[in-house]
């Protein structure tokens, strides 16, 4: 039966399935399953479809699978030189050998929006004395959040803690960064380790209602030393605006009864001197 055939419900389930299924030999199994995979992470859809976990699959099942991905996890492309169709994951390999996807290097922080890492509130402490880890992947993924565009891929919707990533520190630092084709954020660690340190954390939030949970003392101190600015830099106004204000008013007196008194003394009187007595 071919996914044509079904119900749009079970359609749907299908297509998980066989997304399921793809991620699988794309990401992790390909070699467990006899499947040739070269360093970009490429597989033949043809021998794909010859893989006993795709035996009741087509072309075009696959073909809907890549363009409906909510996540954009494949990528699928013809090759020029033997005129076969080839798949890939985007990000998410474990495969040792698979080492040279296609990714774009950032090298400026304005190249990517706020980067943030999705985990969970469980491992709260382990991330604090050890950092964040690529564990079994090649990479430690991240959310390239850009401002009005809808979060798609780089963490899991269950996720309940958020990791910020302070970026320019990262880059200044020699630490690399990357951009998958599916607007995944992905870095290697402190020197290629797969451990990204908390030395490189802004703060870490609660995922549904943004609450603070931990913040870098830097930030901390950032803030502080800005309150500090801030306060001093209005003080100084306030009371330059106040020792103005008495100044010109003062200057004004003697302005207006210089120039409007009726007293024809006034100078004198004003200051001090006493009416001038006729000799």
């Amino acid at each position: 039966m071919s996914f044509q055939s079904l119900n749009p419900v079970n359609k749907s389930k299908s297509l998980v399935a066989l997304s399921k299924s793809l991620s699988y030999v794309l990401r992790h199994g390909a070699e467990k399953e006899g499947l040739k995979i070269d360093s970009q992470g490429f597989i033949k859809v043809d021998d794909i479809l010859k893989n006993n976990l795709f035996k009741n699959t087509n072309f075009k099942e696959i073909q809907e699978v890549v363009d409906t991905n909510d996540k954009k996890r494949y990528h699928m492309e013809l090759n020029d030189s033997d005129g076969c169709y080839y798949i890939r994951a985007n990000q998410g390999h474990t495969l040792e050998n698979v080492d040279n996807v296609e990714m774009t290097k950032i090298t400026s922080a304005d190249q990517v929006g706020t980067v943030f890492h999705g985990t969970y509130r469980k491992h709260l402490q382990s991330i604090l004395n050890e950092g964040l880890k690529k564990m079994d992947r090649n990479h430690i993924h991240c959310v390239n959040k850009i401002m009005g565009q809808e979060i798609t891929s780089g963490m899991r919707g269950s996720c309940n803690m958020i990791v910020y990533i302070d970026v320019p520190l990262l880059l200044q630092d020699g630490i690399d960064l990357y951009l998958s084709q599916n607007n995944v954020a992905l870095t290697d660690g402190l020197n290629n380790t797969g451990i990204l340190p908390p030395k490189y954390f802004i703060k870490i939030t609660d995922a549904k209602n943004d609450v603070t949970i931990w913040q870098h003392m830097r930030v901390k101190k950032k803030k502080i030393f800005i309150f500090i600015f801030f306060f001093f830099f209005f003080f100084f106004f306030f009371f330059l605006i106040f020792v103005l204000s008495n100044y010109f008013f003062f200057i004004f007196f003697i302005f207006f009864h210089f120039f409007f008194a009726p007293n024809p003394n006034f100078s004198n009187t004003h200051f001090g001197l006493g009416p001038q007595k006729k000799k």
